[in-house]
């Protein structure tokens, strides 16, 4: 999820530089079936922005992935492993870069499933 601009407020955002909604499960995703999840943050942590890009930090990867960045093996296929490695890499590093801190995205669901075949 990347998505969330609830920290804006009439004076402007109430934290420089993300998107600070905190949402909590009553009943956390322990196992889904036919399907992935892909959060922008783990626990206790907020969504940045990449603001030289002008998207969310996690968005501007995530899409770079997808047009063939996270294909790591080089088969014009990627997997859900190979997003959750690219990502793994790439946000975290960014985001204690720009700001100090932690952003870790977080992947639920079956990791051997193809995501995108590339031409």
């Amino acid at each position: 999820m990347d998505a969330c601009f609830s920290g804006n407020s009439a004076g402007g955002m109430l934290v420089k530089n993300i998107s600070p909604a905190m949402l909590k499960s009553a009943s956390p995703v322990r196992k889904l079936n036919n399907g992935v999840i892909f959060s922008s943050t783990g626990k206790d942590q907020v969504s940045h922005w990449y603001l030289e890009k002008q998207h969310g930090l996690f968005t501007y990867f995530f899409m770079k992935g997808l047009r063939g960045e996270a294909d790591e093996d080089g088969n014009k296929k990627i997997t859900v492993a190979e997003m959750k490695k690219y990502l793994s890499d790439k946000v975290p590093y960014l985001a204690r870069r720009q700001s100090g801190r932690e952003q870790t995205p977080v992947v639920v669901g079956d990791e051997s499933c193809e995501m995108v075949r590339l031409k």
